[in-house]
């Protein structure tokens, strides 16, 4: 006959929270952990500001009849280069006290351009808000001084050209009629005309639109945020460890993982309802037609006392029910797998019961007993959370070998393991 467990169709919300209940101090320790990592880098992490400078960017031209448009086409990527190379760099630290390094201000740069625009956003951090105000600022002069030269290398460029035209113009007059010279006058008079415009006012390459002004706070994240995250992140870390260790702790742990893994239904023995859950289970045995009625108990090794199979018994006698309670300690069992028959060691002579109840107590370090002749017995399970959970499926399994199933498991939750079930001498044969 092979052993098949149950399919398992999904895990109950319910036995996650109990899961992480239980792995409680695994969530608190991660949670306490990464808010302390979050108030060390809130203490060690400088503190960054951020200021910026808005320039446009005016399109320059090289044609001696042009006056650079601004539907003139304008690299900005070769605009943002200009701004963080290092001759920009070199031309704001000059200006700045105390002088930092050409490099220095290349690094703490960042430049934005908006879609669509000949806008140029210049921002620099450091770590002082005002040192990064005047950082933005002078990177923004320096670089509109650039473009400013540059626009004064244009200015005499086209000047010079317009001159030449000038010049060939006026050797070649002479020889002209009188309507061709008219028509190059006023070709020089425009030329002229030009050279006055750009002696006066030049080419202009820009301008600054918005100075950079102290930052009113620090562009790391605050305290409050840390704080906040630190708690997000380690709720998240510590409900993944603590799923993690029940998944990989080789004790049963909860009823969760006896309910979803070998499909056996588990009643608790916690806050006194172990006398509730005997008390059903007798209500069941006594509405069966199986006469005399009969359970079969195995009980961990180490079981707080009284027992599951006590407690029935005793509240059977209390009934006026006759019971025969037959215990068993597998003191003497062989290595592997043991199997035993309850009838070994019953009174033959006694009188039929209206209830038959065998326990079979386990002992630490060895195989757990597994009971034969269970057809229509009742089989019960009684075990701790600090139980191997190998111990137990391989018990499950056993059983349902045998062509019988497990009805119920009884979790001892209720109590610490501190002493092990009666003695045989004390309890054997006990009716």
């Amino acid at each position: 006959m092979k052993m098949v467990r149950p399919p398992i169709h999904g895990i109950a919300v319910s036995g996650v929270f109990d899961r992480l209940y239980r792995r409680r101090m695994t969530i608190l320790v991660t949670v306490g952990v990464c808010l302390a990592l979050a108030v060390a880098v809130d203490l060690l992490l400088p503190q960054r500001f951020t200021s910026t400078a808005t320039v446009t960017v005016v399109p320059l031209t090289d044609s001696p009849y042009g006056n650079g448009q601004p539907t003139q086409l304008v690299n900005m990527e070769s605009e943002r280069a200009t701004v963080t190379s290092l001759a920009v760099g070199d031309l704001a630290s000059r200006t700045l006290e105390p002088r930092p390094t050409p490099r220095q201000v290349q690094e703490s740069l960042d430049v934005v351009i908006p879609p669509q625009s000949l806008v140029l956003r210049i921002s620099a951090t450091t770590g002082d808000p005002q040192r990064s105000a005047a950082w933005a600022n002078a990177v923004a002069a320096a670089y509109l001084t650039d473009r400013t030269n540059t626009a004064r290398e244009a200015v005499t460029r086209i000047t010079s050209r317009l001159q030449s035209d000038i010049d060939a113009r006026l050797r070649t007059r002479a020889a002209l009629t009188a309507p061709e010279k008219a028509l190059v006058d006023r070709e020089i008079a425009t030329l002229r005309e030009r050279q006055t415009q750009l002696s006066v006012v030049g080419l202009v390459p820009g301008r600054l639109v918005t100075s950079a002004l102290p930052a009113p706070s620090a562009a790391t994240m605050s305290t409050k945020g840390l704080l906040v995250g630190g708690l997000a992140v380690g709720l998240l870390l510590g409900t993944l460890a603590a799923l993690l260790r029940h998944r990989l702790d080789p004790r049963v742990g909860s009823a969760s993982w006896i309910e979803e893994t070998l499909g056996v239904p588990v009643r608790r023995a916690a806050g006194g309802s172990l006398d509730r859950h005997a008390l059903l289970v007798l209500g069941l045995l006594r509405g069966g037609s199986q006469v005399p009625a009969r359970l079969v108990c195995v009980s961990a090794p180490g079981v707080p006392a009284p027992s599951f199979a006590d407690r029935v018994v005793e509240f059977a006698r209390e009934q006026g029910i006759a019971v025969r309670y037959d215990v068993h300690v597998d003191a003497d069992a062989p290595a592997g797998l043991h199997i035993v028959d309850p009838a070994d060691g019953a009174d033959a002579t006694q009188a039929r019961p209206a209830l038959h109840v065998t326990r079979w107590q386990a002992q630490e370090g060895r195989p757990w007993p597994v009971p034969q002749a269970l057809r229509s017995a009742m089989v019960a399970v009684e075990l701790r959370p600090q139980d191997q959970r190998q111990d137990v499926a391989d018990l499950v399994d056993s059983i349902r070998y045998l062509g019988c199933d497990v009805n119920v498991a009884v979790l001892r939750d209720d109590a610490p393991a501190l002493a092990p079930g009666p003695a045989p001498a004390q309890e054997a044969n006990r009716s």
